[in-house]
């Protein structure tokens, strides 16, 4: 290894010095994205982020939340997985603005979610087509976070039981290496993602 090749020795920072530039500037910003929470401009996104999704979930319907805006087909069907985690942003954000249309919406999604949930507790791959689909390993994953903390609000049995079948489906398809295989999967092919699911 010539000397060009070879790393710098001394502080990482002295080594690296873009990286440690942009760890710095990380901190700084995270310091002053608090302080621009109390900000007008960051409650209007704020406001103007969560109407876009309640106008997602009322133009799939009222149940689940739109999976995409195309500007050439319009609204695609609902999609389950991301609906799992939209729910808990309108949860978190009804009970911090003391707005109950929010928590209800969640808990419109969350009955959605349940009606749709496979018989081997699973939650399907996809948006809804009106095609039986199979369970999948991070949809699955995503829905049971939702339906955890609508239980939590509300001590809501049924959200807790779904989340139990789809907790059982998790680990009985779980390979001995912790790997999920199979059509379980997206397009068959094992993913790190699966940790946010685990």
């Amino acid at each position: 290894m010539s000397a060009q090749q070879r790393p710098a020795r001394g502080p990482i920072w002295q080594r690296f010095p873009h990286f440690a530039y942009l760890v710095v500037r990380d901190m700084l910003d995270t310091v002053g994205a608090a302080r621009s929470r109390q900000s007008p401009v960051w409650s209007e996104a704020v406001d103007a982020g969560i109407r876009w999704l309640c106008l997602a979930h009322d133009v799939a319907g009222g149940g689940g939340v739109a999976g995409s805006f195309s500007l050439l087909r319009g609204w695609e069907p609902p999609f389950p997985e991301t609906t799992g985690y939209i729910l808990q942003t309108l949860l978190d954000y009804g009970r911090r603005t003391g707005n109950a249309e929010y928590v209800e919406r969640a808990r419109q999604m969350g009955d959605w979610e349940i009606d749709l949930q496979n018989g081997d507790g699973g939650v399907i791959h996809g948006v809804i087509t009106g095609h039986p689909k199979p369970s999948s390993v991070f949809n699955t994953g995503m829905v049971v976070h939702g339906w955890l903390d609508l239980h939590q609000a509300g001590e809501d049995v049924r959200y807790l039981d779904a989340a139990v079948r789809a907790g059982r489906f998790l680990a009985n398809t779980q390979d001995a290496d912790g790997i999920w295989r199979g059509e379980i999967e997206y397009n068959d092919i094992p993913h790190t993602y699966n940790a946010r699911a685990s």
